[in-house]
């Protein structure tokens, strides 16, 4: 159990680290899609009647940058207990039947994290060549957030899982708590 202890420890000190770095890059991608929005606004309402740019980039670049925010910082909200949750039946619950409720709620979660995880790969690889319609970027940039996110999110729920059977969580611990740390 010690050995396990250890491992959990660890794996949660590589895992906040990771989460600094997706925080950083999601900071950053939502400071260039306000920018992008911004700037797009201000030009359809302004700029327009005074000169003829092409800006059809900002709304594309704001797309991508919102798919990276969302499943960059998916696992860091899912770690924070930011995710959507219905805390009534796991507060009503005690004992036995809690722990079997958190084991059958964070295997589904796994569970669909990893067809998700599966499946992006398939989508990944059939728009592996697909350029973007205005900037011309790669596939990856659409439809990698999606491989890279769940995958994470796959290793937060194995970490969890760690946790929990070490002793070290409790179920439902951080679910609706909203970043209380």
């Amino acid at each position: 159990m010690e050995t396990l202890k250890k491992v959990y420890f660890t794996a949660s000190k590589v895992e906040d680290q990771v989460y600094k770095v997706c925080k950083a890059l999601g900071t950053l991608a939502m400071s260039i899609a306000f920018l992008a929005i911004f700037l797009q606004v201000i030009y359809r309402y302004i700029l327009c009647n005074f000169m003829n740019l092409p800006l059809a980039f900002t709304e594309e670049l704001a797309r991508y940058c919102l798919f990276w925010i969302i499943y960059l910082l998916l696992p860091v909200s899912i770690k924070d207990g930011m995710e959507a949750a219905n805390t009534y039946l796991p507060g009503k619950l005690k004992g036995a039947a809690k722990t079997a409720l958190y084991l059958l709620v964070r295997g589904l979660c796994l569970v669909i994290a990893l067809i998700a995880f599966i499946y992006s790969f398939s989508t990944l690889q059939t728009y592996w060549n697909f350029t973007s319609p205005v900037m011309q970027l790669p596939g990856f940039f659409q439809y990698g957030p999606v491989v890279i996110g769940m995958g994470i999110v796959i290793i937060r729920y194995i970490i969890e899982m760690m946790g929990f059977a070490c002793g070290e969580i409790k179920p439902f611990e951080s679910v609706g708590q909203g970043g209380v740390e």
